[in-house]
C-alpha cells in the first residue's frame, strides 16, 4: 500500500512540474514585446505632385512631354515622362533640364532628363529623373535645353 501511494505522489508531482512548463511555455510566447525597442518603419510614405503645373504637357522645340508624373516616396523624389519626336525627321536632343519650381518661381532643384539617343519622327519614349529629397513644396516644372 506504501508503495502504491509513493507512486502516485509522484505522479502527482510529474504532472504539476508538466503543467508548470506549459504555463509558463505560454506564458513567455504570449508576452508582449518591449516597447522601447525601435522597430522599423514598413509603412510607405507616397506623395503624388498632382499640380496642373507639373503634371501638364510642355513642348520644347521638336519634343512633346506628355504623361508626366512626379512622385515623393521614401525620402527620394522622381520625375517620369513620355517625350515624343513631333517633327517629320529625327530629333538629336540627347537631354534636357527638368527644373522643379515653388510657388514663388524659385527653382527648388534642376534634374537632368536623359533622352538618349536621337528619336525618329513621332517615336516616343520614357525618361526618369531621381533625387534624393522630398521636394513637398514643389508646385511647377519647367523643360529646357541642357546648356
Amino acid at each position: 500500500m506504501e508503495k502504491l501511494m509513493k507512486e502516485q505522489r509522484i505522479k502527482i508531482i510529474l504532472a504539476g512540474i508538466l503543467v508548470v512548463l506549459l504555463a509558463l511555455t505560454l506564458w513567455f510566447s504570449l508576452k508582449p514585446k518591449d516597447s522601447t525597442k525601435k522597430i522599423a518603419k514598413t509603412e510607405k510614405e507616397m506623395f503624388a505632385h498632382t499640380d496642373k503645373e507639373i503634371i501638364k504637357e510642355e513642348q520644347l522645340d521638336d519634343l512633346k512631354f506628355s504623361n508626366v508624373t512626379l512622385i515623393t516616396e521614401n525620402g527620394y523624389t522622381t520625375f517620369s515622362c513620355d517625350v515624343t519626336n513631333s517633327k517629320d525627321e529625327e530629333v538629336n536632343v540627347e537631354n534636357v533640364n527638368i527644373e522643379l519650381k515653388d510657388k514663388d518661381g524659385n527653382t527648388v532643384i534642376t534634374l537632368l532628363g536623359n533622352i538618349g539617343s536621337s528619336l525618329k519622327p513621332n517615336e516616343t519614349r520614357v525618361i526618369t529623373a531621381s533625387a534624393k529629397g522630398e521636394f513637398k513644396n514643389v508646385v511647377s516644372k519647367t523643360i529646357v535645353h541642357v546648356s
